[in-house]
């Protein structure tokens, strides 16, 4: 089929054209060479045939008689006929109209031509070839002298017949023999051209089979690959095609693969989303109609319906704000950078936890034992609601009774992040001073709550993901994408350790600098967090 789907239409095959070239260069060569061969022999005939008719002209000349008489002068030719042997025949033609001549012509008498009898007063010889009586003869005209006077004109003939017999039988035998050769040329051509491409036809017909199946992990066998150079070549060039073709492949049903899980994500948002948007908008639609209604409404009853409205909206507002930081994440907005002291935030992010722990549970901060303090490049809001929102989802997941401890601690490496060859010290020049330890702050949130099963430990990162035993908990499943994308924002990584039943640790790890002394961060995040 070709690109319009109609059958694709062939021409002449590879076999039959290698072939059918190779058959008209031999067959050129054969008429050139066999028409070589019958024109040098057919001038070689000719040559032999006009040097006889010489010879036997000197010889009569040589025995011409010529007699003298009252009457003119007479010619007399001794013994014509033998002269005449060997199928030649012989004519004396005089300028008196005087003409003597072999038996062998009979009652023929040759026709003297006017080049003849022009080259003969001029003293010289002439070659012409006549028909006489539907018989071809080759004539030799010479000059007959007698005493210092030309008489006439000596006509030495022959036929022409047993040369072109010779040409004939020659003529037939080229066109047989090279027939012949031909043909069997030709069956050899094509012999050795369907080996020779009988590999490219193992190739097409493999590669269609490869495409038929859509198997592309399959590849071209070696007797193919081995083949010719050209062909080993193609096969060679079709295999590495079939690589790329499976990378591709394989890619696109990762991405398939990927957009089947994000479509799935999706739809358990929208159910999830659709859950989580009806029950405050159940709420405050009933407390607003009975607010409308007012008949049988206490003041008392008045505030309790003016604060779930307030609960509920906040909800909402959360939740749009939470679609709106993704929105921001997925266009790639950048963050805007500045100093922020970690030790400040983490105590303000536990003062929060505590407050919306409510009692139930215990939330501590364990205190940072480090020299000084860990300070981060980014953004201030975006990281304390990265920690926040690690200590809500703890939270969320831990029983009453249970803990949540939030920790901040520094890793030292002795190789700056980035060197090409960490178990090599790096060479130092004498005007180069030596770069600072590379440090990585760590924020830990460790809880006592339920944990994640090993099912879900993969896709806890994942948009809209909820585990089917968290579905009963408040929430739409973003508060740890959300965090990962603002620790990926932050050129840091976010790990999760969890069992069922024995509790969760989330780690942040950041890159960061060791300061001297503590500097607070925007009052904001130091004063302003315990009003929240």
């Amino acid at each position: 089929m070709n690109a319009s789907g109609r059958p694709a239409r062939y021409g002449p095959t590879l076999r039959l054209r290698l072939t059918a070239v190779a058959t008209a260069l031999l067959a050129t060569g054969l008429i050139l060479s066999g028409a070589l061969v019958y024109l040098t022999l057919d001038r070689t005939l000719s040559l032999e045939v006009d040097r006889a008719l010489a010879d036997r002209a000197r010889v009569v000349i040589a025995s011409i008689t010529v007699n003298a008489s009252p009457d003119g002068l007479s010619i007399q030719l001794p013994d014509v006929d033998a002269i005449a042997a060997g199928g030649a025949v012989v004519q004396v033609t005089g300028f008196d109209g005087t003409i003597v001549r072999s038996a062998s012509l009979g009652r023929v008498t040759l026709e003297v031509s006017r080049g003849a009898q022009a080259a003969a007063q001029r003293g010289q010889v002439f070659f012409e070839t006549v028909t006489v009586e539907q018989v071809q003869l080759r004539v030799h005209a010479a000059p007959l002298v007698w005493r210092g006077d030309t008489l006439g004109v000596l006509l030495v003939a022959r036929p022409l017949g047993p040369t072109e017999l010779v040409l004939g039988g020659l003529q037939i035998v080229l066109i047989g023999v090279g027939g012949i050769v031909l043909i069997v040329c030709a069956i050899l051509a094509w012999v050795v051209a369907r080996g020779a491409l009988r590999p490219i036809d193992d190739l097409a017909r493999e590669a269609g089979s490869i495409g038929a199946d859509q198997d592309f992990n399959r590849r071209l066998s070696d007797h193919v690959s081995e083949s010719a150079a050209e062909v080993g070549r193609l096969a060679t060039t079709f295999n590495a095609m079939l690589d790329r073709l499976q990378d591709s492949f394989a890619a696109v049903q990762r991405a398939n693969s990927r957009l089947e899980a994000m479509l799935q994500s999706q739809r358990r948002f929208v159910a999830d989303a659709s859950h989580e948007l009806r029950t405050p908008l159940t709420t405050i639609r009933g407390n607003a109609h009975l607010m409308a209604r007012g008949a049988g409404v206490t003041e008392e009853d008045t505030r309790e319906m003016v604060t779930q409205i307030s609960s509920e909206a906040d909800r909402m507002s959360r939740l749009v704000t939470d679609l709106l930081t993704l929105a921001r994440a997925d266009a790639g907005l950048p963050i805007v950078r500045q100093p922020v002291m970690l030790r400040p935030l983490l105590e303000s992010v536990g003062f929060q936890a505590r407050t919306l722990a409510a009692g139930r549970l215990t939330v501590s901060v364990v205190p940072y034992t480090g020299d000084g303090d860990l300070m981060v490049e980014g953004d201030p809001d975006a990281l304390r609601q990265l920690v926040l929102a690690l200590a809500d989802n703890a939270i969320k997941y831990t029983p009453d009774g249970g803990s949540v401890s939030l920790a901040l601690r520094s890793v030292t490496h002795g190789t700056p992040r980035g060197s090409a060859d960490r178990s090599m010290p790096p060479i130092q020049r004498p005007d180069q001073r030596q770069a600072p330890p590379t440090v990585t702050a760590q924020i830990s949130v460790i809880d006592t709550g339920v944990g994640i099963g090993s099912d879900d430990l993969p896709h806890v990162f994942e948009r809209f993901y909820r585990a089917d035993r968290a579905r009963h908990t408040t929430g739409s499943g973003l508060g740890l994408a959300i965090a990962r994308w603002i620790a990926d924002a932050h050129e840091g990584t976010l790990a999760v350790e969890s069992s069922l039943n024995a509790g969760s640790m989330f780690t942040v790890s950041l890159p960061a600098t060791v300061v001297a002394g503590v500097v607070d961060n925007d009052d904001d995040v130091t004063s302003d967090d315990r009003t929240d």
